[in-house]
């Protein structure tokens, strides 16, 4: 079982591995989820026999990984409109395109966190398929899916909980050290992205998931931390509400025993995946270690 200092450990990790590259989570994306696959989950759903409580939590989720995805594109658009430096390549938005900039990430991390709270009522809703697992807070679920899920590997979870983290020092600021906001841009990056700094509180401490290392805590302060890229998160947490989805459906065909049969779950791939699906599930976790939409 993953404990809570193993899973902090991992998003640290995964912070300080990328901080080399200058940035947390490269925009480098193999496959993007989009609304097409959301499309294929709810025609395969609408043949499922679901109670009115089952559904509609399947409903609302559906609807915030939507959402999820607009807001996504709707920052990338953005992007798209800033002016392209000559000499570096890098973008160089203005001081009205940097405020929206900050405004439509703001929103996109919002989204994220109410999506993750949908799914964690997706998981709620089907207690015979998840043992009666209910959780008030999104940290401890995060947990939960890392060690039900391990075959996606630790990426997928420091992704999670970066992305959580993230959006509470923006929404929270009274629980932490003050902080200031300001976008860069790196080559390796290959946009321009938010990052949140300041100075460490008076017992010396930073917030959980910052990183003491960059070029921002060298000229203004004593931590930063960067916003995950939007494309990475929504990834994320696509794999780990399809593997949800796969569990659901693979108990609820018909004759499904209450222990999951790999070849039911290959079978439920196949159907809320087609295009990315293995014939056995076997294969599926050795050949997508990462899940389908992998970064």
């Amino acid at each position: 079982m993953t404990s809570v200092v193993s899973i902090e450990s991992m998003v640290d990790e995964e912070l300080q591995r990328d901080q080399i590259f200058g940035t947390p989570m490269l925009k480098n994306i193999e496959v993007t989820f989009e609304t097409d696959d959301l499309n294929v989950w709810r025609k395969t759903f609408d043949r499922v026999n679901l109670n009115v409580y089952e559904g509609t939590a399947l409903r609302r989720l559906f609807d915030e990984l939507e959402n999820l995805v607009d807001v996504r594109d709707r920052v990338q658009d953005l992007r798209d409109t800033f002016a392209i430096s000559r000499q570096s390549g890098n973008e160089i938005p203005n001081e009205q395109q940097r405020r929206e900039l900050y405004l439509r990430t703001k929103t996109y991390f919002d989204t994220y966190y109410g999506t993750l709270s949908h799914l964690s009522s997706v998981v709620a809703r089907f207690s015979k398929v998840f043992e009666r697992r209910a959780f008030s807070d999104n940290r401890p679920f995060v947990r939960w899916l890392v060690d039900r899920y391990p075959d996606l590997g630790p990426a997928h979870g420091a992704g999670l909980e970066s992305a959580r983290l993230f959006r509470t020092i923006l929404n929270h600021p009274q629980q932490f050290p003050v902080s200031f906001w300001r976008t860069e841009t790196e080559p390796m990056r290959l946009n321009t992205y938010l990052v949140i700094y300041g100075p460490e509180s008076r017992a010396g401490r930073i917030p959980p998931g910052s990183t003491r290392e960059g070029r921002l805590r060298l000229e203004m302060g004593d931590w930063e931390m960067a916003a995950p890229s939007e494309f990475s998160v929504t990834n994320n947490i696509a794999s780990m509400s399809l593997l949800v989805l796969v569990d659901i459906l693979s108990q609820r065909k018909r004759g499904a025993s209450f222990y999951a049969d790999p070849r039911r779950s290959a079978d439920a791939i196949a159907d809320l995946s087609p295009q990315r699906a293995e014939t056995k599930w076997e294969l599926y976790v050795r050949d997508h270690p990462y899940g389908p939409w992998s970064h």
